[in-house]
């Protein structure tokens, strides 16, 4: 035996009570689970605590940041010990030559710029960058709709002809076989948002084929939240593929209360035999691209064509116009959430840092601008690259998500500045705050939502679990202690009350402190 964790309290994974055992550990697999007697390499009196799955975060956005830090530290720490990347239809592969600089202009936001030449074109060229240089957690990885389409169409924002169509179905069959999950898309965000109801059901065809799953950011998170989600149901019922609908919410004050509806809605689509689950991450506030909050024709032809027309006066005063009077048609965040609830979190030039923090209506009063002018400034100064937190959600609603059975959970962590405390808190949250102080779930349960659940989501063998011959992929840690620290003033505090952390048999986190081991793997389909 390698490793030897006695006397620990098990939560296997699959919502069953806790139980009292030893586990015992052989090269990157759990070998036994009992009384465990005789020698081990390493023995660990885990006594007191709890030992269950390592987390499985279903929304991240960790590309970028695995080159530059792949130990992850505010990741692991809280126990998370596999990421599901390529989410939101934008990510890092595929490029071609021709839309690589784009791609990298627009990513800036959601998933931070890297120092790092853009050597990489297709998803194998990617993974085999992590697989040279080793990285802290496993990563799976989902093929983003944006990079398909672009490689085919450009951010251009028109209907896919049949051709095309073909063309990107045939993108996304070599992404499944290199290994991706299934498909993503982010449909408020170009150029996915430009594609309809046709393309994604030819899409999820062949996502269906590979028994994948479809992760969708719906087109609307508020106003048309109810529309949104019926469009992706249909498309699920007309493709019988896997429905997993990211960051499950109701935005925006008049739209609170909308999730009962929501949630019966996807009740009644999985008593109907349909397979739909979603995931959230436990905070009021969302995080994403500053840009979002001008209007789908402004974005068209990605960054350069953004800047061009917001340096345009006469088009700034329609953009202006769109903002201040539209409601319907795209999701207006500026409208829906106020300036003044709408946070400045990442961005790149030294000389706007000192705006991380800020709200947009804060910054508009220090240069006594008005908010629009002072959001299109920032956007053309950062060249798009600026991320943003704003607070649309109420907690009643969070809580009614989280107890649904159909969550799991998720961070959505984007990078940079100062950026949403989800990145570095979200999985003891749920444990501190949501299990132990509120009693939202039971810890079994909330166990179940961050292993389990999402393991049998992706096809994930013999992860998710703690079973013998399994994979060692373990979290050992105090449930009277364990929380989140992260702050929106200081986020990048770590999680504490985690005490293990080991990744294929390895401890990377030990006493509370990383090891600097870097055992991840890349996982595949």
């Amino acid at each position: 035996m390698d490793i030897l964790l006695k006397n620990g309290k098990i939560i296997n994974g699959n919502g069953s009570p806790w139980y009292r055992a030893d586990l015992g550990i052989q090269g990157d697999r759990i070998a036994r689970i009992g009384k465990i007697y005789g020698e081990a390499e390493e023995v660990v009196d885990i006594a007191g605590f709890y030992v269950c799955p390592g987390f499985i975060d279903t929304h991240c956005h960790s590309e970028l940041r695995l080159l530059s830090e792949p130990l992850l530290k505010g990741r692991t720490i809280q126990g998370i010990t596999t990421e599901l990347l390529g989410q939101d239809g934008i990510s890092i592969a595929p490029v071609t030559d021709e839309t690589v600089g784009y791609v990298e202009k627009m990513v800036a936001g959601l998933l931070g710029k890297t120092e790092e030449k853009w050597n990489w074109r297709s998803l194998e060229d990617y993974f085999s960058i992590l697989e040279k240089r080793k990285i802290g957690p496993n990563i799976a990885f989902l093929a983003p709709h944006g990079n398909i389409r672009a490689a085919v169409i450009g951010f251009n924002n028109r209907k896919a002809s049949k051709c095309e169509i073909d063309k990107m179905k045939g993108i996304l069959r070599d992404l499944l076989e290199a290994g991706a999950f299934g498909l993503s898309t982010g449909l408020v965000y170009v150029p996915c948002i430009f594609a309809d109801k046709e393309e994604l059901v030819e899409l999820c065809k062949v996502v269906k084929e590979y028994q994948g799953i479809f992760a969708v950011h719906m087109r609307d998170e508020g106003y048309a939240l109810v529309e949104a989600l019926d469009e992706m149901l249909n498309i699920a019922r007309e493709t019988n593929v896997a429905l997993h609908i990211s960051h499950f919410k109701a935005a925006y004050r008049e739209n609170w209360g909308k999730v009962s509806h929501t949630l019966r809605m996807i009740d009644e689509a999985r008593e109907s035999g349909l397979d739909v689950t979603f995931d959230q991450y436990p905070y009021i506030a969302g995080s994403t691209l500053l840009d979002t909050l001008l209007p789908p024709w402004v974005r068209e032809g990605g960054t350069e064509k953004i800047i061009d027309r917001l340096t345009d006066n006469k088009t700034r005063e329609k953009i202006k116009k769109d903002i201040r009077e539209s409601l319907y048609g795209w999701e207006n965040t500026a409208k829906g959430c106020g300036w003044n609830n709408i946070l400045i979190t990442s961005v790149i030039s030294p000389g706007n840092k000192k705006y991380e923090g800020k709200t947009l209506e804060q910054l508009a009063s220090i240069q006594n601008k008005e908010p629009e002018d002072a959001l299109f400034n920032l956007l053309v100064e950062e060249e798009c690259a600026v991320s943003e937190a704003e607070f649309s959600m109420c907690e009643e609603d969070v809580r009614m998500i989280m107890k649904h059975s159909a969550q799991m959970v998720c961070s959505d962590g984007l990078y940079g500045g100062k950026p949403h405390p989800r990145v570095f808190g979200t999985f003891t949250r749920i444990l501190g705050k949501y299990v132990r102080e509120e009693r939202i779930l039971t810890l079994e349960d909330a166990i179940r939502k961050m292993t389990s659940m999402p393991a049998q989501r992706l096809g994930l063998r013999s992860r998710g679990i703690i079973q013998e011959g399994c994979f060692s992929d373990i979290v050992v840690f105090d449930a009277q202690k364990v929380i989140d620290k992260s702050t929106f003033s200081e986020p990048e505090q770590l999680s504490e009350g985690v005490i293990h952390v080991l990744i294929n048999g390895e401890f990377i986190v030990k006493n509370g402190k990383h090891t600097g081991r870097i055992p991840g793997r890349i996982l595949r389909a």
